[in-house]
Protein backbone atom coordinates (compact mmCIF):
# COMPACT_ATOMS: atom_id res chain seq x y z
CA UNK A 1 0.00 0.00 0.00
CA UNK A 2 2.85 7.77 0.11
CA UNK A 3 4.31 9.97 -3.70
CA UNK A 4 2.40 13.10 -3.92
CA UNK A 5 0.14 15.38 -6.25
CA UNK A 6 -1.78 16.38 -3.51
CA UNK A 7 -0.73 18.22 -0.03
CA UNK A 8 -1.87 17.30 3.00
CA UNK A 9 -2.85 19.43 6.53
CA UNK A 10 -1.91 18.10 9.28
CA UNK A 11 -2.99 18.77 12.94
CA UNK A 12 -1.02 17.73 16.06
CA UNK A 13 -3.46 16.95 18.72
CA UNK A 14 -1.89 16.26 22.00
CA UNK A 15 -4.59 16.12 24.61
CA UNK A 16 -3.36 15.39 28.10
CA UNK A 17 -5.76 14.85 31.34
CA UNK A 18 -4.84 17.90 33.57
CA UNK A 19 -2.76 19.78 31.53
CA UNK A 20 -1.61 23.13 31.86
CA UNK A 21 -3.43 25.20 29.79
CA UNK A 22 -1.24 27.55 27.32
CA UNK A 23 -3.04 30.25 24.88
CA UNK A 24 -1.39 31.70 21.50
CA UNK A 25 -2.89 34.82 20.83
CA UNK A 26 -6.22 34.85 18.35
CA UNK A 27 -4.65 37.07 15.82
CA UNK A 28 -2.12 35.01 15.22
CA UNK A 29 -2.96 32.60 11.90
CA UNK A 30 -1.82 30.49 9.74
CA UNK A 31 -1.89 31.85 6.40
CA UNK A 32 -2.95 29.62 3.14
CA UNK A 33 -0.40 29.54 0.47
CA UNK A 34 -2.28 27.97 -2.78
CA UNK A 35 -4.57 26.90 -0.38
CA UNK A 36 -2.62 24.89 1.45
CA UNK A 37 -1.55 24.97 5.10
CA UNK A 38 1.36 23.03 7.13
CA UNK A 39 1.51 23.25 10.69
CA UNK A 40 4.03 21.44 12.74
CA UNK A 41 1.60 21.00 15.99
CA UNK A 42 3.96 22.20 19.40
CA UNK A 43 7.16 22.15 17.32
CA UNK A 44 9.21 24.53 14.97
CA UNK A 45 9.72 25.84 11.78
CA UNK A 46 10.81 22.83 9.01
CA UNK A 47 11.45 22.10 5.80
CA UNK A 48 10.07 18.28 5.22
CA UNK A 49 11.64 15.05 3.11
CA UNK A 50 9.92 16.36 -0.03
CA UNK A 51 11.21 19.92 0.61
CA UNK A 52 7.41 21.41 1.98
CA UNK A 53 7.79 23.93 4.56
CA UNK A 54 5.38 23.64 7.78
CA UNK A 55 5.02 26.36 10.15
CA UNK A 56 6.29 26.59 13.53
CA UNK A 57 3.02 26.22 15.53
CA UNK A 58 0.64 28.65 15.46
CA UNK A 59 -3.31 29.45 15.44
CA UNK A 60 -4.14 27.35 18.55
CA UNK A 61 -5.74 28.05 21.69
CA UNK A 62 -5.65 25.61 25.08
CA UNK A 63 -3.24 22.69 25.68
CA UNK A 64 0.00 22.22 26.35
CA UNK A 65 3.15 20.92 24.57
CA UNK A 66 5.05 17.98 24.67
CA UNK A 67 8.06 16.40 23.30
CA UNK A 68 10.70 13.39 23.03
CA UNK A 69 14.10 12.63 21.56
CA UNK A 70 13.33 9.30 20.93
CA UNK A 71 13.51 8.31 17.19
CA UNK A 72 10.18 8.17 15.80
CA UNK A 73 9.40 5.08 13.54
CA UNK A 74 7.65 5.45 10.14
CA UNK A 75 8.60 8.59 8.73
CA UNK A 76 11.41 10.13 7.76
CA UNK A 77 9.96 13.75 9.58
CA UNK A 78 11.30 13.53 13.07
CA UNK A 79 10.43 16.90 13.16
CA UNK A 80 7.28 16.60 12.93
CA UNK A 81 6.39 13.89 15.09
CA UNK A 82 8.78 14.63 18.79
CA UNK A 83 6.29 17.52 19.53
CA UNK A 84 2.65 17.38 19.94
CA UNK A 85 0.14 19.67 21.33
CA UNK A 86 -1.59 17.90 24.44
CA UNK A 87 -4.81 18.49 26.45
CA UNK A 88 -8.21 20.35 25.34
CA UNK A 89 -7.66 22.60 22.69
CA UNK A 90 -9.12 23.94 19.24
CA UNK A 91 -6.68 25.34 15.60
CA UNK A 92 -8.91 27.91 14.00
CA UNK A 93 -7.66 28.69 10.37
CA UNK A 94 -9.25 31.54 9.15
CA UNK A 95 -9.26 32.95 5.41
CA UNK A 96 -10.12 29.76 4.06
CA UNK A 97 -10.69 29.90 0.30
CA UNK A 98 -13.97 28.37 -0.45
CA UNK A 99 -13.98 25.01 -2.01
CA UNK A 100 -13.46 20.96 -0.61
CA UNK A 101 -10.38 20.26 1.06
CA UNK A 102 -8.77 16.97 3.15
CA UNK A 103 -7.73 17.80 6.29
CA UNK A 104 -4.71 15.07 7.89
CA UNK A 105 -4.08 14.72 11.22
CA UNK A 106 -0.88 13.57 12.16
CA UNK A 107 -0.39 11.02 15.39
CA UNK A 108 2.72 9.68 17.17
CA UNK A 109 2.15 8.52 20.94
CA UNK A 110 5.33 10.06 22.81
CA UNK A 111 3.74 10.13 26.09
CA UNK A 112 2.29 7.04 27.30
CA UNK A 113 3.41 2.80 26.91
CA UNK A 114 0.37 1.21 26.64
CA UNK A 115 -3.07 1.30 24.85
CA UNK A 116 -5.91 2.93 26.59
CA UNK A 117 -4.26 5.38 28.46
CA UNK A 118 -5.30 8.19 26.32
CA UNK A 119 -8.30 8.31 24.68
CA UNK A 120 -10.25 11.64 22.81
CA UNK A 121 -12.27 12.81 20.26
CA UNK A 122 -11.28 15.05 17.52
CA UNK A 123 -14.03 17.95 15.68
CA UNK A 124 -13.36 19.08 12.63
CA UNK A 125 -16.33 22.21 12.63
CA UNK A 126 -18.55 20.74 15.13
CA UNK A 127 -18.12 17.11 13.31
CA UNK A 128 -17.11 13.80 15.28
CA UNK A 129 -14.64 13.02 13.19
CA UNK A 130 -12.82 10.17 15.56
CA UNK A 131 -14.38 9.09 18.57
CA UNK A 132 -12.60 7.46 21.29
CA UNK A 133 -9.22 7.55 19.35
CA UNK A 134 -6.61 5.62 21.06
CA UNK A 135 -3.24 6.60 19.66
CA UNK A 136 -1.07 3.48 20.99
CA UNK A 137 -3.94 1.10 19.67
CA UNK A 138 -3.83 2.80 16.10
CA UNK A 139 0.18 3.02 15.46
CA UNK A 140 0.24 -0.56 16.94
CA UNK A 141 2.75 1.08 19.60
CA UNK A 142 4.76 3.96 20.97
CA UNK A 143 6.51 5.96 19.00
CA UNK A 144 5.04 5.08 15.58
CA UNK A 145 2.92 7.18 13.08
CA UNK A 146 0.10 7.10 12.01
CA UNK A 147 -2.21 9.52 9.80
CA UNK A 148 -5.49 10.28 9.37
CA UNK A 149 -7.30 12.04 6.28
CA UNK A 150 -10.95 13.78 6.52
CA UNK A 151 -12.55 15.41 3.69
CA UNK A 152 -14.12 18.50 4.65
CA UNK A 153 -14.81 22.62 3.94
CA UNK A 154 -14.67 25.94 5.51
CA UNK A 155 -17.80 27.37 7.42
CA UNK A 156 -17.58 31.26 7.19
CA UNK A 157 -14.44 30.85 5.77
CA UNK A 158 -12.86 28.38 8.82
CA UNK A 159 -11.98 25.65 9.00
CA UNK A 160 -11.40 24.40 13.20
CA UNK A 161 -10.63 21.23 14.71
CA UNK A 162 -11.34 20.53 18.12
CA UNK A 163 -9.93 17.93 20.31
CA UNK A 164 -12.17 16.48 23.49
CA UNK A 165 -10.91 14.36 25.74
CA UNK A 166 -7.16 13.14 26.67
CA UNK A 167 -5.50 13.19 23.59
CA UNK A 168 -2.51 14.06 21.29
CA UNK A 169 -1.73 15.40 17.93
CA UNK A 170 1.37 15.92 16.14
CA UNK A 171 0.94 18.12 12.78
CA UNK A 172 -1.85 19.29 10.60
CA UNK A 173 -2.12 19.84 6.74
CA UNK A 174 -5.00 21.15 4.59
CA UNK A 175 -5.17 20.57 1.22
CA UNK A 176 -7.80 20.71 -1.87
CA UNK A 177 -9.39 17.64 -1.93
CA UNK A 178 -8.54 16.78 -6.07
CA UNK A 179 -11.05 13.57 -5.57
CA UNK A 180 -14.08 15.24 -4.21
CA UNK A 181 -15.47 15.50 -7.67
CA UNK A 182 -15.35 19.74 -7.81
CA UNK A 183 -11.80 18.68 -9.88
CA UNK A 184 -12.65 16.90 -13.00
CA UNK A 185 -11.81 13.38 -12.77
CA UNK A 186 -8.88 11.87 -15.32
CA UNK A 187 -10.02 10.37 -18.45
CA UNK A 188 -8.96 7.19 -19.25
CA UNK A 189 -5.85 7.36 -21.84
CA UNK A 190 -5.37 3.52 -21.93
CA UNK A 191 -7.26 0.67 -23.64
CA UNK A 192 -10.90 0.95 -23.17
CA UNK A 193 -10.60 -2.89 -21.90
CA UNK A 194 -10.36 -2.97 -18.57
CA UNK A 195 -9.21 -7.04 -18.52
CA UNK A 196 -5.75 -7.82 -17.50
CA UNK A 197 -3.08 -10.47 -17.31
CA UNK A 198 -0.70 -10.18 -14.96
CA UNK A 199 2.20 -13.38 -15.21
CA UNK A 200 -0.83 -15.31 -16.21
CA UNK A 201 -2.13 -16.51 -19.74
CA UNK A 202 -5.21 -14.88 -20.87
CA UNK A 203 -7.94 -17.64 -20.71
CA UNK A 204 -9.32 -18.07 -24.40
CA UNK A 205 -9.35 -14.48 -24.83
CA UNK A 206 -8.67 -12.95 -27.67
CA UNK A 207 -6.06 -10.54 -27.70
CA UNK A 208 -8.22 -6.70 -28.98
CA UNK A 209 -10.08 -8.38 -25.59
CA UNK A 210 -6.88 -7.40 -23.34
CA UNK A 211 -5.97 -4.38 -21.93
CA UNK A 212 -2.97 -5.14 -20.48
CA UNK A 213 -0.36 -7.47 -20.67
CA UNK A 214 2.21 -8.20 -17.88
CA UNK A 215 4.13 -11.45 -19.02
CA UNK A 216 7.71 -12.76 -19.26
CA UNK A 217 9.71 -11.13 -21.83
CA UNK A 218 9.87 -13.95 -23.75
CA UNK A 219 6.41 -14.56 -23.66
CA UNK A 220 5.05 -15.24 -27.27
CA UNK A 221 2.02 -13.27 -26.45
CA UNK A 222 4.07 -10.23 -27.15
CA UNK A 223 5.64 -11.46 -30.95
CA UNK A 224 4.24 -10.20 -33.95
CA UNK A 225 1.24 -7.38 -33.99
CA UNK A 226 -0.85 -9.96 -31.95
CA UNK A 227 -1.76 -7.29 -29.59
CA UNK A 228 -3.04 -4.02 -30.68
CA UNK A 229 -1.94 -0.65 -30.15
CA UNK A 230 -4.08 0.39 -27.52
CA UNK A 231 -3.27 -2.74 -25.33
CA UNK A 232 -0.45 -1.83 -22.63
CA UNK A 233 2.36 -4.11 -22.99
CA UNK A 234 4.34 -5.01 -20.07
CA UNK A 235 7.73 -7.50 -20.42
CA UNK A 236 8.85 -7.79 -16.93
CA UNK A 237 12.07 -7.77 -15.39
CA UNK A 238 13.72 -6.04 -12.29
CA UNK A 239 16.11 -3.04 -11.98
CA UNK A 240 17.38 -2.72 -8.24
CA UNK A 241 19.11 -6.10 -7.64
CA UNK A 242 20.68 -8.93 -9.96
CA UNK A 243 22.41 -12.07 -9.33
CA UNK A 244 25.32 -13.47 -11.21
CA UNK A 245 23.10 -16.33 -12.90
CA UNK A 246 20.47 -15.00 -13.93
CA UNK A 247 21.79 -13.99 -17.26
CA UNK A 248 20.36 -17.35 -18.69
CA UNK A 249 17.45 -17.39 -17.15
CA UNK A 250 14.81 -14.99 -16.39
CA UNK A 251 15.14 -11.94 -15.87
CA UNK A 252 17.51 -12.53 -17.96
CA UNK A 253 19.88 -9.48 -17.41
CA UNK A 254 23.29 -9.76 -18.97
CA UNK A 255 25.39 -9.96 -16.19
CA UNK A 256 28.60 -10.99 -17.59
CA UNK A 257 28.31 -7.71 -19.55
CA UNK A 258 27.25 -5.66 -17.27
CA UNK A 259 30.16 -6.34 -14.90
CA UNK A 260 32.80 -6.02 -18.14
CA UNK A 261 30.97 -2.09 -18.23
CA UNK A 262 31.35 -1.73 -14.20
CA UNK A 263 35.20 -2.31 -14.57
CA UNK A 264 35.94 -0.42 -17.52
CA UNK A 265 33.69 2.82 -15.60
CA UNK A 266 35.59 1.74 -12.57
CA UNK A 267 39.40 2.28 -15.03
CA UNK A 268 38.31 5.34 -16.30
CA UNK A 269 37.10 7.17 -12.51
CA UNK A 270 33.77 6.38 -11.71
CA UNK A 271 32.74 4.60 -9.09
CA UNK A 272 31.48 0.93 -8.67
CA UNK A 273 27.43 0.21 -9.17
CA UNK A 274 27.47 -3.29 -7.18
CA UNK A 275 26.41 -2.36 -3.58
CA UNK A 276 29.58 -3.21 -0.91
CA UNK A 277 29.36 -2.90 3.12
CA UNK A 278 32.05 -3.93 5.20
CA UNK A 279 31.38 -6.41 8.44
CA UNK A 280 34.13 -7.67 10.53
CA UNK A 281 37.06 -5.97 8.70
CA UNK A 282 35.69 -6.58 5.25
CA UNK A 283 34.16 -5.08 2.15
CA UNK A 284 31.41 -7.49 1.23
CA UNK A 285 28.26 -7.69 -1.56
CA UNK A 286 24.97 -6.98 -0.41
CA UNK A 287 22.36 -9.08 -0.90
CA UNK A 288 18.90 -8.35 -1.46
CA UNK A 289 17.53 -10.99 1.19
CA UNK A 290 14.54 -12.06 -0.85
CA UNK A 291 16.67 -13.84 -3.14
CA UNK A 292 18.55 -15.96 0.08
CA UNK A 293 16.01 -18.34 1.22
CA UNK A 294 17.11 -18.25 4.52
CA UNK A 295 16.58 -21.10 6.99
CA UNK A 296 16.09 -20.40 10.60
CA UNK A 297 19.70 -20.17 10.95
CA UNK A 298 20.02 -17.51 8.96
CA UNK A 299 21.87 -19.82 6.37
CA UNK A 300 21.34 -19.35 2.61
CA UNK A 301 19.58 -22.11 0.65
CA UNK A 302 19.65 -20.87 -2.69
CA UNK A 303 23.05 -20.82 -4.75
CA UNK A 304 25.32 -18.29 -4.40
CA UNK A 305 24.64 -17.70 -8.61
CA UNK A 306 21.26 -16.98 -7.39
CA UNK A 307 22.10 -14.04 -4.78
CA UNK A 308 21.09 -10.79 -5.97
CA UNK A 309 23.52 -8.08 -5.64
CA UNK A 310 21.99 -4.39 -4.98
CA UNK A 311 22.69 -1.76 -7.24
CA UNK A 312 23.34 2.17 -7.12
CA UNK A 313 20.51 2.66 -9.43
CA UNK A 314 21.19 6.65 -9.14
CA UNK A 315 24.45 6.20 -11.50
CA UNK A 316 23.75 7.19 -14.92
CA UNK A 317 26.34 5.41 -16.04
CA UNK A 318 24.40 2.38 -14.49
CA UNK A 319 20.92 3.85 -16.23
CA UNK A 320 22.17 4.02 -19.26
CA UNK A 321 23.40 0.46 -19.51
CA UNK A 322 19.90 -0.69 -17.99
CA UNK A 323 18.34 1.24 -20.78
CA UNK A 324 20.49 0.14 -23.76
CA UNK A 325 21.62 -3.17 -22.89
CA UNK A 326 18.68 -4.71 -20.87
CA UNK A 327 15.89 -2.86 -21.86
CA UNK A 328 16.02 -2.63 -25.62
CA UNK A 329 17.96 -5.42 -26.21
CA UNK A 330 16.45 -8.13 -23.86
CA UNK A 331 12.81 -7.01 -22.14
CA UNK A 332 11.92 -5.54 -25.60
CA UNK A 333 13.25 -8.05 -28.29
CA UNK A 334 9.95 -9.76 -28.86
CA UNK A 335 7.82 -6.51 -27.54
CA UNK A 336 8.25 -4.43 -30.94
CA UNK A 337 5.24 -2.64 -30.68
CA UNK A 338 6.31 0.54 -29.23
CA UNK A 339 2.36 1.78 -28.88
CA UNK A 340 1.66 1.55 -24.74
CA UNK A 341 5.04 -0.60 -24.30
CA UNK A 342 6.00 -0.64 -20.89
CA UNK A 343 8.76 -2.22 -18.51
CA UNK A 344 8.02 -4.32 -15.92
CA UNK A 345 9.89 -4.16 -12.13
CA UNK A 346 9.74 -7.16 -10.22
CA UNK A 347 10.08 -6.83 -6.34
CA UNK A 348 9.95 -3.08 -5.46
CA UNK A 349 10.14 -3.49 -1.74
CA UNK A 350 12.10 -0.41 -0.75
CA UNK A 351 13.26 -1.21 2.62
CA UNK A 352 16.87 -1.16 3.59
CA UNK A 353 16.33 -3.71 6.41
CA UNK A 354 15.78 -5.44 3.19
CA UNK A 355 19.64 -5.69 2.36
CA UNK A 356 22.41 -7.66 4.19
CA UNK A 357 25.74 -9.33 3.98
CA UNK A 358 27.33 -12.62 3.85
CA UNK A 359 29.48 -13.47 6.67
CA UNK A 360 32.83 -15.59 7.17
CA UNK A 361 30.64 -18.23 8.38
CA UNK A 362 27.88 -18.02 5.52
CA UNK A 363 25.44 -16.54 7.55
CA UNK A 364 23.26 -13.68 6.74
CA UNK A 365 23.94 -10.72 8.60
CA UNK A 366 21.21 -7.61 7.71
CA UNK A 367 21.37 -4.06 8.53
CA UNK A 368 25.16 -3.60 7.87
CA UNK A 369 25.69 0.09 6.67
CA UNK A 370 26.37 0.71 2.92
CA UNK A 371 30.07 1.93 1.98
CA UNK A 372 30.27 5.25 0.94
CA UNK A 373 29.45 6.69 -1.56
CA UNK A 374 26.43 4.39 -1.36
CA UNK A 375 23.36 5.52 0.79
CA UNK A 376 24.15 5.03 4.16
CA UNK A 377 20.55 6.33 5.12
CA UNK A 378 16.95 5.86 4.83
CA UNK A 379 16.55 9.34 3.80
CA UNK A 380 19.85 8.54 0.87
CA UNK A 381 18.35 5.59 0.07
CA UNK A 382 14.97 6.72 -0.87
CA UNK A 383 16.64 9.57 -2.58
CA UNK A 384 18.42 7.02 -4.76
CA UNK A 385 15.06 5.41 -5.57
CA UNK A 386 13.91 8.57 -6.67
CA UNK A 387 16.97 9.69 -8.89
CA UNK A 388 16.84 6.55 -11.30
CA UNK A 389 13.11 7.49 -12.18
CA UNK A 390 14.01 11.20 -12.55
CA UNK A 391 16.62 10.82 -14.53
CA UNK A 392 15.24 7.90 -16.29
CA UNK A 393 12.86 10.79 -17.64
CA UNK A 394 15.83 12.37 -19.37
CA UNK A 395 17.81 9.53 -20.33
CA UNK A 396 15.33 7.49 -22.16
CA UNK A 397 12.02 8.89 -21.81
CA UNK A 398 10.31 6.70 -24.15
CA UNK A 399 11.08 3.67 -21.02
CA UNK A 400 7.84 3.76 -18.81
CA UNK A 401 8.70 1.70 -15.85
CA UNK A 402 5.65 -0.24 -13.61
CA UNK A 403 6.85 -1.47 -10.36
CA UNK A 404 5.44 -3.85 -8.43
CA UNK A 405 4.83 -2.62 -5.53
CA UNK A 406 6.33 -4.21 -2.57
CA UNK A 407 6.68 -2.98 1.44
CA UNK A 408 8.29 0.06 2.44
CA UNK A 409 10.56 0.75 5.25
CA UNK A 410 8.31 3.46 5.89
CA UNK A 411 4.93 3.30 5.12
CA UNK A 412 4.26 6.83 4.72
CA UNK A 413 6.16 7.10 1.82
CA UNK A 414 3.85 5.50 -1.00
CA UNK A 415 2.98 8.86 -2.28
CA UNK A 416 6.72 10.10 -2.03
CA UNK A 417 8.22 7.01 -3.98
CA UNK A 418 5.56 5.09 -5.76
CA UNK A 419 4.00 8.32 -7.06
CA UNK A 420 7.20 8.61 -8.96
CA UNK A 421 6.33 6.16 -10.88
CA UNK A 422 4.30 6.34 -14.04
CA UNK A 423 2.38 2.79 -13.64
CA UNK A 424 2.09 0.12 -10.69
CA UNK A 425 0.59 -3.55 -10.34
CA UNK A 426 -0.60 -5.46 -7.61
CA UNK A 427 -0.09 -9.05 -7.21
CA UNK A 428 -3.27 -10.01 -4.94
CA UNK A 429 -5.38 -7.45 -3.70
CA UNK A 430 -7.84 -9.71 -1.55
CA UNK A 431 -7.11 -12.67 0.96
CA UNK A 432 -10.09 -14.19 3.33
CA UNK A 433 -7.45 -14.85 5.40
CA UNK A 434 -6.49 -10.81 6.18
CA UNK A 435 -8.67 -10.39 9.60
CA UNK A 436 -5.73 -9.62 11.96
CA UNK A 437 -4.95 -5.99 13.06
CA UNK A 438 -1.79 -6.07 10.79
CA UNK A 439 -3.49 -7.28 7.75
CA UNK A 440 -5.91 -5.21 8.26
CA UNK A 441 -3.89 -2.16 8.49
CA UNK A 442 -2.02 -3.67 5.48
CA UNK A 443 -5.22 -3.68 3.88
CA UNK A 444 -6.42 0.13 4.57
CA UNK A 445 -3.04 1.40 3.49
CA UNK A 446 -3.55 -1.13 0.10
CA UNK A 447 -6.83 0.48 -0.27
CA UNK A 448 -6.64 4.13 0.27
CA UNK A 449 -2.88 4.39 -1.52
CA UNK A 450 -4.28 2.75 -4.64
CA UNK A 451 -7.72 5.12 -4.66
CA UNK A 452 -4.65 8.06 -4.36
CA UNK A 453 -3.04 6.37 -7.67
CA UNK A 454 -5.74 6.10 -9.40
CA UNK A 455 -6.95 9.65 -8.42
CA UNK A 456 -3.66 11.14 -10.23
CA UNK A 457 -4.57 9.53 -13.56
CA UNK A 458 -1.31 7.03 -13.51
CA UNK A 459 -1.77 3.33 -14.86
CA UNK A 460 -1.88 0.01 -12.21
CA UNK A 461 -2.84 -3.66 -12.82
CA UNK A 462 -4.47 -4.89 -10.10
CA UNK A 463 -4.55 -8.89 -9.43
CA UNK A 464 -6.91 -11.08 -7.39
CA UNK A 465 -6.21 -14.92 -7.03
CA UNK A 466 -9.71 -16.53 -6.65
CA UNK A 467 -10.44 -20.31 -6.52
CA UNK A 468 -12.22 -20.95 -9.74
CA UNK A 469 -16.47 -21.12 -9.20
CA UNK A 470 -15.76 -19.34 -5.60
CA UNK A 471 -18.10 -16.39 -6.35
CA UNK A 472 -17.86 -14.77 -3.13
CA UNK A 473 -14.16 -14.14 -3.43
CA UNK A 474 -14.54 -13.04 -7.02
CA UNK A 475 -17.43 -10.54 -6.03
CA UNK A 476 -15.50 -9.68 -2.87
CA UNK A 477 -12.25 -9.27 -5.43
CA UNK A 478 -14.21 -6.81 -8.11
CA UNK A 479 -15.61 -4.84 -5.17
CA UNK A 480 -11.83 -3.83 -3.63
CA UNK A 481 -10.87 -3.64 -7.27
CA UNK A 482 -13.77 -0.74 -7.92
CA UNK A 483 -12.82 1.17 -3.86
CA UNK A 484 -9.36 1.38 -5.66
CA UNK A 485 -10.22 1.95 -9.36
CA UNK A 486 -8.92 4.73 -11.37
CA UNK A 487 -9.61 6.34 -14.75
CA UNK A 488 -6.38 4.14 -16.44
CA UNK A 489 -6.79 0.60 -14.45
CA UNK A 490 -6.81 -2.61 -15.23
CA UNK A 491 -8.65 -5.65 -13.52
CA UNK A 492 -6.15 -8.91 -14.03
CA UNK A 493 -8.05 -11.61 -11.32
CA UNK A 494 -6.35 -15.09 -11.85
CA UNK A 495 -6.76 -18.52 -10.62
CA UNK A 496 -5.35 -19.71 -7.65
CA UNK A 497 -3.22 -23.21 -8.46
CA UNK A 498 -3.16 -22.11 -11.74
CA UNK A 499 -1.08 -20.12 -14.03
CA UNK A 500 -4.23 -18.74 -15.56
CA UNK A 501 -6.61 -15.57 -16.17
CA UNK A 502 -10.16 -15.70 -14.33
CA UNK A 503 -12.27 -15.52 -17.11
CA UNK A 504 -14.14 -12.09 -17.12
CA UNK A 505 -17.60 -13.45 -17.70
CA UNK A 506 -17.03 -14.44 -13.90
CA UNK A 507 -17.41 -11.06 -13.32
CA UNK A 508 -18.94 -9.32 -16.02
CA UNK A 509 -22.82 -9.00 -13.99
CA UNK A 510 -21.05 -7.11 -11.45
CA UNK A 511 -19.58 -4.88 -14.11
CA UNK A 512 -23.18 -4.30 -16.35
CA UNK A 513 -24.95 -3.72 -12.57
CA UNK A 514 -22.73 -1.35 -11.29
CA UNK A 515 -20.98 0.67 -13.89
CA UNK A 516 -17.91 2.78 -13.08
CA UNK A 517 -16.88 5.05 -9.78
CA UNK A 518 -18.45 8.45 -9.81
CA UNK A 519 -17.44 9.40 -6.49
CA UNK A 520 -14.70 9.43 -4.14
CA UNK A 521 -14.06 6.29 -2.11
CA UNK A 522 -15.86 6.34 1.76
CA UNK A 523 -14.55 5.11 4.99
CA UNK A 524 -16.03 4.43 8.19
CA UNK A 525 -13.98 3.29 11.38
CA UNK A 526 -16.42 0.97 13.09
CA UNK A 527 -14.06 -1.09 14.90
CA UNK A 528 -10.90 -1.09 17.50
CA UNK A 529 -8.63 0.80 15.26
CA UNK A 530 -8.34 2.67 12.46
CA UNK A 531 -7.99 -0.11 10.22
CA UNK A 532 -11.38 -1.65 11.47
CA UNK A 533 -13.51 -0.06 8.23
CA UNK A 534 -16.89 -0.23 6.59
CA UNK A 535 -15.32 0.66 2.69
CA UNK A 536 -17.89 2.46 0.16
CA UNK A 537 -18.24 3.47 -3.21
CA UNK A 538 -20.81 5.03 -5.14
CA UNK A 539 -20.90 3.88 -8.71
CA UNK A 540 -23.06 5.13 -12.41
CA UNK A 541 -25.78 2.40 -11.08
CA UNK A 542 -25.38 1.31 -7.61
CA UNK A 543 -23.22 1.29 -5.04
CA UNK A 544 -19.90 -0.86 -4.09
CA UNK A 545 -19.59 -2.05 -0.42
CA UNK A 546 -16.44 -4.09 1.55
CA UNK A 547 -16.76 -4.93 5.42
CA UNK A 548 -13.48 -5.19 6.93
CA UNK A 549 -14.79 -4.03 10.39
CA UNK A 550 -13.97 -7.07 12.27
CA UNK A 551 -17.67 -8.18 12.73
CA UNK A 552 -20.85 -8.51 10.60
CA UNK A 553 -22.27 -5.55 9.30
CA UNK A 554 -26.41 -4.33 8.37
CA UNK A 555 -26.27 -1.42 6.44
CA UNK A 556 -29.39 0.86 6.03
CA UNK A 557 -29.45 2.23 2.19
CA UNK A 558 -29.74 5.71 1.45
CA UNK A 559 -33.45 6.42 -0.08
CA UNK A 560 -32.34 8.07 -3.07
CA UNK A 561 -33.21 4.94 -5.48
CA UNK A 562 -35.17 1.84 -4.91
CA UNK A 563 -32.43 -0.71 -4.76
CA UNK A 564 -31.96 -4.11 -5.47
CA UNK A 565 -29.54 -6.35 -4.19
CA UNK A 566 -26.65 -8.34 -6.48
CA UNK A 567 -28.76 -10.98 -6.19
CA UNK A 568 -31.71 -8.67 -8.05
CA UNK A 569 -33.95 -8.40 -5.03
CA UNK A 570 -35.47 -5.18 -3.78
CA UNK A 571 -34.01 -4.13 -0.30
CA UNK A 572 -33.79 -1.16 1.84
CA UNK A 573 -30.96 -2.26 4.13
CA UNK A 574 -27.85 -5.28 3.77
CA UNK A 575 -26.09 -7.52 6.10
CA UNK A 576 -22.40 -7.92 5.08
CA UNK A 577 -20.43 -10.80 6.97
CA UNK A 578 -16.65 -9.39 8.18
CA UNK A 579 -14.10 -9.76 5.27
CA UNK A 580 -16.48 -9.40 2.28
CA UNK A 581 -17.69 -7.39 -0.60
CA UNK A 582 -21.05 -7.13 -2.02
CA UNK A 583 -23.36 -4.33 -3.78
CA UNK A 584 -26.83 -2.87 -4.25
CA UNK A 585 -27.72 -0.99 -7.75
CA UNK A 586 -30.93 0.27 -9.46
Amino acid sequence: MTKNTMTFFKFIFSLLLGATVLCAPAAVLAQSTQNTIRVNVGGTAFTDFLGQPWQADNSFSGGSIISTTKVISKTLDQPLYQNARTGAFTYTFKNIVPGPYVVILRFAEIQFTQAGMRKFDVLINGQVKLSNYDIFAAAGGANSVVNRSFSTGPVNGQIVVTTVGAGSISGIDIVPNISSGTTPAPTRTVSSSEVGALMATPNGLAANQLGAVVAPPNSLVFAGSTLPDSTSKIPHGRFHAFASGEGGTWPWFPYSSFKSYESSMVASGGNKMFVTATYAGKSRPVYFVWSLGLNSSNMPTTPPSAWQQALNVSDPNYIKFWAANYVRTVLWQLAQNPSNRWVGADACAFDLALYGVIDDNGKYVPNVMWDKPFPQTPTQYYAMILSFFTQLKTLAPDIKVMCNAGSLGDPNQFKTIFGAMPGLMQENIYDPTWNTNYTRQKFFAQVTNYDWFGSTGKVAVLRAIVSAGDVKAMKTSYMIYLLERGANFFFAPSYKGTTTTANPQDYAAYSRDLGLPTAPLQTKQLGSTAAHVLYSRVTQKGIVYVNWSGQTQTITLPKDHAYLSSSGLPVTQITLPDLTGDYVHY
